[in-house]
């Protein structure tokens, strides 16, 4: 509090925040600003296509579900709960939806595993060994070419702030996995057309009830994409 009061500006970027500083005692004036994120631009969909095509994915007609979700550090959550969630997701996703699945890790770091996706989507590929509608990206896109990517997708189910940003930027359907409260308040500001359950939620949901609307708009997608080709 006493950093932030001295400091020449102190900006946020959701209400969530701005009411934990203000819980905090904080009373100055703050900025809201949006997350940098909102403004970037995708790569070329050339591009997108070649990396999915370099970890296995080809286009096939089936709708397209991207799949991205990560560790937590907080012990009241079980890494090994949400992996088992994912795989049963992938499975539904594939056997009774007939759709592929791409696993899409976001972020990484050097050195705390609870940041490192690519081991999270390991650990699902695993389970779902020689289903040959699952692949996984191994590899950490820029985030231009991330989002171009995620415009290829029918669907996008993703945990990290950024890819649902980034995804919602592309006019895909996407469904929000909220891990923290920075997750649904992107979620708030942009409103209905986006929707999102706790990562808690998610891993204790006895069925999928939650996926009929999204998945619905995805093929609606899928088949216009089939149309345009």
């Amino acid at each position: 509090r006493h950093v932030l009061e001295t400091a020449n500006v102190v900006s946020v970027r959701d209400q969530g925040s701005l009411d934990v500083l203000r819980d905090l005692g904080l009373q100055r004036p703050l900025v809201p600003v949006l997350d940098p994120a909102l403004s970037m631009r995708p790569a070329a969909p050339e591009q997108a296509a070649l990396l999915l095509q370099r970890w296995g994915y080809q286009a096939s007609g089936r709708p397209l579900v991207l799949l991205g979700f990560r560790y937590v550090r907080e012990t009241y959550s079980s890494d090994a709960n949400k992996v088992a969630a994912v795989v049963r997701l992938a499975r539904h996703l594939m056997d009774q939806r007939s759709a592929d699945v791409v696993f899409f890790p976001a972020s990484q770091h050097s050195s705390q595993h609870a940041e490192d996706d690519l081991d999270f989507g390991r650990a699902v590929l695993r389970e779902l060994k020689g289903h040959r509608q699952f692949f996984l990206v191994e590899e950490y896109p820029d985030p231009e070419l991330s989002m171009a990517v995620f415009g290829r997708a029918d669907l996008c189910i993703f945990e990290r702030l950024h890819a649902v940003i980034l995804s919602s930027l592309m006019g895909v359907t996407v469904f929000a996995i909220a891990y923290d409260e920075k997750v649904s308040e992107y979620v708030k500001l942009i409103g209905p057309s986006l929707e999102c359950m706790t990562s808690e939620q998610f891993v204790a949901a006895s069925d999928y009830a939650w996926l009929e609307r999204p998945f619905a708009a995805a093929m609606n997608r899928a088949e216009s994409h089939s149309a345009a080709e």
